[in-house]
């Protein structure tokens, strides 16, 4: 029995025939029960339509399931509101089915079986210490600002470390603060990560300059920069570009075509994971690691938590030609990753935290030859 729908495409046949292939003490041939979750057109699409190799078993839907008292009524009402409606017809109704979401749920689960494959864990800083980093790789951060508020959608202030080597680029560790969080504890615990992972610099939310500031500031006197910035005196839009050059937390407004910049260049470093076994293949590609819900760490449920809220952006073209980048739902009855208990809700301020610190990655690994992520917008108001 083998669950394959996170096998690696450079693995799946060899791994599956090779056991198939292979003889019983009783000289009969081995049979292989494949077993899996739809996830649109992936390993279980191939199997159900290569008859030549598979044999194909009756499907049973949540509707069979019910008839056949496996599954109550009342507990599928009641996950219903759990699941988008791409979701619903691929886990439940088993249909093979193409996500509307802006980052495809299929990507994300190629990219955590890569994960996977390599061992990859978030990483847990140790104050007081430091990160030990891949040899010749280099280090981002990206922070979204908290809005103030007490409503469910007020923004949480979120960091999250990325890390590139080569072609391949990681997810390192995330974290958020309510927006309620005084700006002190917010630079201590920054200060922190910071002095742990040794980033080669970051982007931050234009709309916290000031914190960030206070924070490059900080960073100086501690003697993780080089570089002061209030010695110039100049704390003003243009000088941001100076900031970035000396490794500093660069503010970056996080709007418009500037976000659709990082999101365009976070979505096809996903998408190329599954690129990664061709010949000829260049380009980044972006990993993470499987997330793991029997583990009760805080890194493991914000790992949970950026994964789940990656596969609820969509995106609308403005006027403007750019696309805007939105939430499909804003909260799921998944209580098990309640981090401040209560109904999850799900929020875009990991998901801007982690386009800012890739797309910082974009501008260290341009003098290796990167691909650039820029929008040109022509007349008929389109994007390419």
């Amino acid at each position: 029995m083998d669950e394959t729908d996170d096998i690696l495409p450079s693995d799946r046949f060899k791994k599956i025939f090779d056991r198939g292939l292979a003889k019983n003490n009783n000289g009969l041939p081995t049979f292989t029960l494949l077993t899996g979750m739809i996830k649109s057109r992936g390993n279980l699409y191939n199997f159900h339509h290569d008859p030549l190799w598979y044999v194909v078993q009756p499907r049973v839907d949540l509707y069979i399931a019910i008839e056949l008292g496996v599954i109550s009524a009342d507990y599928a009402r009641s996950i219903r509101s759990a699941f988008s409606q791409e979701e619903w017809l691929r886990l439940m109704l088993l249909e093979y089915v193409e996500s509307r979401n802006f980052i495809w749920e299929s990507k994300m689960r190629s990219s955590q079986a890569v994960g996977l494959h390599w061992g990859m864990q978030p990483e847990k800083p140790t104050y007081g210490k430091t990160f030990r980093r891949i040899p010749g790789s280099v280090i981002s951060i990206g922070i979204d600002g908290g809005a103030q508020g007490s409503g469910d959608d007020a923004s949480d202030y979120a960091l999250v470390v990325t890390q590139a080597f080569g072609p391949y680029r990681r997810y390192l560790f995330s974290k958020i603060w309510s927006p309620t969080t005084d700006s002190s504890i917010l630079i201590n615990e920054w200060m922190k990560i910071w002095e742990y992972f040794r980033p080669n610099g970051g982007y931050a939310d234009a709309l916290i300059a000031g914190l960030v500031s206070q924070f490059n500031g900080e960073l100086y006197k501690h003697g993780l920069v080089d570089y002061d910035w209030s010695m110039f005196g100049d704390n003003s839009q243009r000088a941001w570009s100076e900031w970035r050059g000396y490794g500093l937390l660069t503010p970056l407004r996080n709007s418009g075509i500037a976000k659709h910049n990082m999101y365009m260049s976070l979505k096809t470093a996903i998408d190329n994971v599954t690129n990664i076994d061709k010949t000829g293949w260049s380009g980044n590609v972006f990993i993470f690691p499987q997330e793991d819900l029997s583990l009760e760490s805080e890194e493991w449920k914000d790992l949970s938590m950026l994964i789940r809220e990656l596969g609820n952006l969509n995106a609308t073209r403005t006027n403007a030609g750019y696309l805007s980048i939105g939430r499909i739902k804003k909260k799921i009855d998944d209580e098990q990753l309640g981090i401040r208990g209560g109904v999850t809700r799900l929020k875009d301020d990991r998901p801007d935290a982690l386009a800012m610190s890739n797309f910082f990655l974009d501008f260290l690994m341009a003098d290796e030859g990167q691909k650039d992520f820029r929008v040109t917008v022509d007349t008929q108001s389109r994007a390419s």
